[in-house]
């Protein structure tokens, strides 16, 4: 690997436009894989940590999303997707991927994705939210 794709805690920090704690966090919860910088001579143990430019850019929510999105065969949407399209607040939006049982795709603790062509097909079939659809077709 060459010493271009190494980065500090602090130029992914910035690149990353997260704190140092979150990259340490990343770190720590195996969501991002470090080289060490050197080993010890005392101990023969590493010490301090360089992330990898591709293991930083997999990390980052938006960029997972894109790569979930690209590698999926269905059309993935987030909450604020599912939301706008149908014109509705995102609280039903969550309330729809509950109550069908949708699959979701995890982006990171709190993100996820759900297939829309998925949720159109139970959107159709339902008689209760049946005119979410005509609303979002008409506008």
């Amino acid at each position: 690997m060459h010493q271009q794709d190494l980065l500090t805690i602090d130029e992914a920090a910035r690149i990353a436009h997260v704190s140092r704690y979150t990259i340490s966090y990343w770190i720590k919860t195996g969501r991002i894989k470090t080289e060490p910088i050197r080993i010890s001579k005392r101990s023969g143990k590493p010490y301090g940590k360089l992330v990898p430019r591709g293991e930083l850019f997999k990390a980052i929510p938006g960029e997972r999303i894109k790569e979930l999105k690209r590698s999926h065969p269905g059309n993935l949407l987030l909450i604020s997707e599912i939301a706008k399209t149908l014109k509705v607040r995102k609280q039903l939006a969550y309330l729809l991927v509950r109550r069908y049982g949708l699959e979701k795709v995890r982006v990171d603790g709190w993100n996820f994705l759900v297939d829309g062509e998925e949720l159109w097909d139970k959107l159709q079939g339902d008689r209760t939210y049946y005119h979410l659809l005509h609303k979002s077709l008409d506008g």
